[in-house]
């Protein structure tokens, strides 16, 4: 399994799957969520209609459409100040993983999901979740299909977090 921490615009990854961190209506938002509805084309929206609406830390998937990843998991992540936050933070990543091994797909790339607008998570807090899901889906799944998964990250400063964060819990 390859593990790629870097700085990227995770709408022009060509991967299985993007993951976007979508709000439970699952209608198109700000930031991360927004531009992926921008280039992926009003055929996501169109195609998220199908479901009614989606919990937090759930995921439901729609094709790519005009983005160069085929699939986007959608998963509704959590505000910080809300219950059982960083547990709800944990399920966005391991369901992700989860539907995309259910799929047999090779390769996913997340954002940092949480961190933002509308998560409220810090770097490091995301950093610590994100890196144990992926050492906890590793360790609890005999057959994974991923090869890669892509850590998209929008500056320095956080691709430096994840990756000290990342080589801590390796050596732990």
């Amino acid at each position: 399994m390859n593990i790629v921490i870097e700085i990227g615009d995770l709408t022009k990854y060509s991967v299985d799957a993007i993951v976007n961190p979508a709000n439970e209506r699952l209608v198109q938002g700000s930031g991360v969520d927004g531009v992926i509805h921008k280039k992926g084309g009003p055929h996501i929206a169109l195609e998220l209609r199908n479901f009614n609406g989606c919990k937090t830390g759930s995921t439901v998937v729609t094709r790519g459409y005009q983005l160069p990843a085929r699939y986007v998991i959608h998963t509704p992540t959590p505000n910080k100040e809300m219950d059982n936050s960083a547990e709800l933070l944990s399920k966005c990543f391991m369901n992700s993983l989860i539907k995309a091994n259910q799929r047999d797909f090779q390769s996913i790339a997340f954002p940092s999901l949480g961190s933002g607008f509308g998560g409220g998570f810090e770097d490091v807090e995301v950093a610590r979740i994100a890196v144990k899901s992926i050492f906890d889906f590793i360790r609890n799944n005999d057959k994974v299909s991923l090869k890669t998964i892509y850590l998209v990250l929008f500056s320095g400063s956080s691709e430096r977090v994840f990756k000290k964060e990342f080589s801590s819990y390796s050596e732990a």
